[in-house]
């Protein structure tokens, strides 16, 4: 996860380290352009119990309600600090 303190409610930037498997690498690719917000890291029982960070896409054309959810392993990715704030193009 780098060395970096990620705490909840923080939006981050992910890579995918190189042991990641085609479900993480996919959902960074089609979710994470604008980053995610940082929403509860702990384990996570479909994920075989694997620290993992539950995370919501930052997509600046949807509302918080219609933006992904969902959780990536911390295992297999590398999150750093958003510093730049998102906006359409």
């Amino acid at each position: 996860m780098g060395d970096n303190l990620i705490v909840p409610g923080m939006v981050v930037n992910i890579k995918p380290l190189s042991n990641a498997c085609s479900r993480t690498k996919n959902r960074i690719r089609e979710r994470g352009e604008w980053g995610f917000v940082v929403k509860n890291i702990k384990s996570c029982v479909a994920l075989d119990n694997r620290m993992s960070a539950f995370l919501m896409g930052q997509d600046p054309g949807k509302i918080a309600g219609d933006q992904w959810l969902g959780w990536l392993p911390l295992d297999e990715i590398e999150m750093a600090q958003r510093l730049e704030t998102p906006h359409a193009t």
